[in-house]
């Protein structure tokens, strides 16, 4: 979808979200907390604090590399992992070669 809207059009999108909140997934689970915090509040025992919405949100790029050098580690981290082994002579460098476009 990116490749499809103008550089206008999505700075129009973030500062709509920014102005009326996340859309799409993100929302979704925002929406999904706030009912989960609710259920685990209204059944909580007597005395004991009430959960945060926050707690209940997932935390999906919590492991995701960060930079280039730490997804090449993470494949090379999988793939021994599943046994296999680098062909190549100079693992530690990924390789620097673009891909085309199938579309």
């Amino acid at each position: 979808m990116l490749g499809r809207i103008s550089s206008r059009e999505l700075s129009g999108w973030m500062a709509y979200e920014r102005i009326h909140g996340p859309l799409g997934q993100r929302r979704d689970d925002i929406h999904t907390a706030t009912v989960m915090a609710m259920i685990a509040n209204t059944n909580r025992p007597k005395g004991k604090s009430a959960i945060a919405v926050e707690k209940f949100l997932p935390d999906w790029d919590h492991d995701r590399p960060k930079t280039d050098e730490d997804f090449w580690a993470a494949i090379r981290e999988a793939n021994a992992a599943m046994g296999g082994r680098v062909a190549g002579a100079d693992e530690a460098r990924p390789p620097r070669r673009k891909f085309r476009s199938v579309t």
